[in-house]
């Protein structure tokens, strides 16, 4: 009876062993799975906001030139009016 025992002992023991390592070996690969989704997360997110700041400065670009054009055609009619406002030479005779 006792060496019955023992060997069951032993038997359980060693399942527990095996199961222990299969557990060990899921833990894992799961977190394998979890590292690989993360960076592929990560990946996508710097992409997405590459995207967004590219749009961004895109979109802040063409209202900079927007702005300059105005300010360009206000300055040429300035320009134009203190010009023509400045009173011209009496010609010599």
């Amino acid at each position: 009876m006792r060496v019955d025992l023992e060997n069951r002992c032993q038997s359980l023991t060693e399942e527990l062993q095996f199961r222990k390592s299969i557990f060990e070996e899921e833990v894992r690969e799961m977190r394998r799975r979890h590292e690989k989704r993360t960076v592929e997360l990560d990946s996508g997110m710097t992409q997405d906001y590459k995207f967004q700041l590219a749009q961004a400065l895109q979109d802040l670009r063409k209202q900079h030139e927007e702005q300059v054009s105005i300010y360009k055609e206000e300055l040429g009619n300035t320009f134009q009016a203190k010009t023509e406002a400045v009173p011209q030479p009496v010609p010599a005779v």
